[in-house]
């Protein structure tokens, strides 16, 4: 049996439904091999193969095995996006789970490398969110915590700084006028001087900045138009630079 034949064997619509089927069934988390990314990947490669020969007319295929082998490969991604999206949820919860008790077991036999980096990435951060919310609000009272403390620093003083601690945003009585031209023009100026234009030059997770927003997740290069004040704690720590727009 050639190696090709073997994957054939070992990777095909059939073996992945099935797994997806056993994932969705199954409340733990599914063994999977440690190359079972790279045997797919090699899989749908050998599909897509046989797809360009046909338009190159290396190796003629009839009509009808040719939509077969099109709605093949799209209906293996749908199972591969359903099995990647249900194992996250998984893995999830497992992080959530380990955060909370602290637990220093955790069976993680069942991941795939992949799947393991993500899965202390998802524990780091929570603890580290439950940490200094939860640090915060028993020192003062206050769960809003200053964005730049809460992205990079874990919070370990009994008492929290008062500087440190953003309030919630409290309404604005905004008195009624007569909308002019001129005003437009000085609203355009003042929204703008509000906002900064960045690069980032490091990947970023989401966030919530001070007016509670979800902000992110951004990668390498990615521009934005984000609130001054965030944009300059951002720029301060070496994470994204300002873009000049005039």
């Amino acid at each position: 049996m050639s190696e090709s034949d073997e994957k054939e064997i070992n990777i095909s619509y059939e073996t992945l439904f099935d797994l997806l089927r056993r994932e969705k069934e199954r409340g733990e988390l599914q063994k999977l091999t440690s190359r079972f990314m790279y045997d797919v990947a090699e899989y749908i490669k050998g599909k897509n193969s046989l797809l360009k020969k046909n338009r190159s007319g290396a190796e003629e295929l009839p009509i009808s095995e040719k939509q077969r082998v099109v709605m093949h490969l799209q209906n293996i991604r749908k199972i591969l996006r359903d099995l990647y999206n249900r194992r996250e949820s998984k893995i999830l919860i497992m992080a959530q789970n380990k955060s909370k008790t602290h637990s220093t077991i955790v069976d993680n036999a069942a991941m795939l490398d992949e799947e393991k980096t993500l899965f202390e990435s998802l524990t780091a951060v929570l603890d580290r969110c439950r940490r200094n919310t939860m640090t915060t609000f028993f020192a003062t009272g206050k769960p809003f915590l200053n964005l730049e403390l809460f992205m990079d620093n874990d919070i370990d003083d009994e008492q929290m700084p008062e500087e440190h601690l953003v309030e919630k945003p409290r309404p604005v009585e905004i008195e009624k006028r007569e909308t002019t031209p001129i005003k437009k023009v000085e609203d355009k100026e003042e929204k703008k001087s509000e906002t900064l234009m960045i690069r980032f030059l490091e990947s970023i997770p989401k966030f919530v900045g001070r007016d509670l927003k979800v902000y992110g997740p951004f990668r390498v290069d990615d521009m934005a138009n984000l609130p001054s004040d965030l944009a300059t704690i951002l720029i301060s720590k070496g994470k994204a630079e300002e873009i000049n727009v005039d």
